[in-house]
């Protein structure tokens, strides 16, 4: 293969795999605020859902790898008023929050594949959804 046909592959690729991406990102997006949407017209007492995903910086000589952290749902009496590691879905949740609304939640959170929430919001962020968007934001941590 001569090099300027490797040089014209080579920018087919990219090209498919920018548009791919572009996909990726624009289909998970909406798909994951539209399955949440469900669950937030079902639970109106919830306001918010959201966690945090990223790399560490450093990890104590341990390979550093991406990683999307506990989630966490805030009653709509706390809108706008809260810290979000009071409301983490895993232990202790709010009494404010039935076990059916956390389940719903939680059920939703299992079924997306972590590795697609990296190509969807990409490192470093918080996501935060709410019955009308999906909000992606930096997250500075570490």
């Amino acid at each position: 293969m001569s090099i300027e046909k490797l040089q014209e592959v080579s920018s087919e690729l990219r090209a498919a795999k920018a548009k791919l991406e572009a996909f990726v990102k624009e289909q998970g997006r909406a798909a994951i605020g539209a399955a949440f949407c469900e669950v937030f017209a079902k639970h109106p007492e919830a306001a918010v859902f959201g966690w945090t995903q990223y790399t560490p910086y450093f990890n104590d000589g341990s390979a550093c790898v991406f990683s999307v952290h506990e989630p966490y749902l805030v009653p709509a009496s706390k809108s706008g008023d809260y810290s979000v590691w009071d409301y983490e879905l895993w232990g202790e949740y709010p009494k404010e929050f039935s076990a059916e609304c956390r389940d719903d939640f939680l059920a939703v959170w299992k079924t997306i594949d972590k590795q697609l929430l990296e190509a969807v919001f990409g490192d470093h962020v918080k996501i935060t959804v709410t019955k009308d968007e999906v909000v992606v934001e930096d997250y500075n941590h570490d």
